[in-house]
């Protein structure tokens, strides 16, 4: 969910950005907010905090239950419903729960999530500039070698990530009875091709953990390329906008701040 939320957080600022006459002050200014939210957002260990759904009305709660009762019905369990406090704490203006279930094979997690911005960016998703619909469901395994595979229905572009963390991306529309059977497959290849097994997680607490070593990898990964959005994810973001060129000149901006 990281990955997902900065990446519309930094298309926003090109794009508002795009509605001024900017300068150089305006681009500085705006390589300096991303920087600070990267840094709030990719630390090495998330505060996460149990929710009553029921507070959360103005998502799409039919989409949190239907899904549920889909994976339930497909052998997976409820295991609970949280936000990321520490997310939500460096993007204000998102709005989202996760439910996590587990498979009977006490190796597959799930998330699902319905993203909404509020104020401005809620504006701009409205209008179409971002995608409205954003919901996600994601399959994620970790193997006892350190390494992740993660099968997701988010289909926009994405953050990197580090290289033990193994990311495929469907489309929104795939079926959940696929979706676990794409994963699976995954699963089977991983083991084959790395000599490696799946981590059994049992509950609630050792799938927060298995998840604090998947944030963990991918903080270490920010890290490693300054702390900043790299040029090749800002191609990412900005392909086929029209605002390749500003973008170009806001990474450059980042370039000057990152972690040497």
């Amino acid at each position: 969910m990281i990955n997902e939320i900065f990446w519309f957080i930094i298309f926003m600022s090109i794009f508002w950005l795009i509605q001024k006459k900017w300068d150089q002050h305006q681009l500085e200014k705006s390589a300096k907010e991303n920087k600070t939210m990267l840094n709030e957002m990719y630390i090495e260990k998330h505060e996460v905090e149990d929710i009553n759904a029921n507070e959360y009305r103005d998502l799409d709660l039919n989409f949190y239950d239907e899904t549920r009762k889909e994976f339930e019905r497909l052998g997976f369990r409820h295991i609970c419903d949280s936000i990321n406090k520490t997310v939500l704490k460096a993007v204000p203006n998102s709005r989202t729960f996760i439910r996590v279930m587990l498979g009977r094979d006490q190796f597959t997690a799930v998330g699902i999530f319905n993203l909404r911005f509020q104020g401005f960016l809620r504006i701009v998703q409205l209008f179409g500039v971002i995608p409205r619909n954003m919901k996600t469901i994601d399959l994620e395994t970790e193997f006892e070698d350190g390494s992740f595979i993660s099968t997701t229905t988010a289909n926009f572009a994405l953050m990197n990530t580090h290289p033990k963390i193994y990311r495929e991306s469907l489309r929104q529309a795939t079926s959940i009875e696929k979706l676990i059977e794409i994963h699976n497959e995954r699963i089977g290849k991983h083991e084959t091709e790395f000599n490696t097994r799946p981590v059994l997680v049992k509950d609630k607490h050792e799938i927060q953990k298995s998840q604090d070593r998947f944030t963990r990898l991918q903080s270490q990964y920010r890290k490693n390329v300054g702390g900043i959005v790299t040029k090749e994810e800002m191609d990412k973001i900005t392909e086929g906008t029209g605002l390749r060129k500003i973008g170009e000149e806001v990474q450059k901006e980042m370039e000057k701040k990152k972690y040497r």
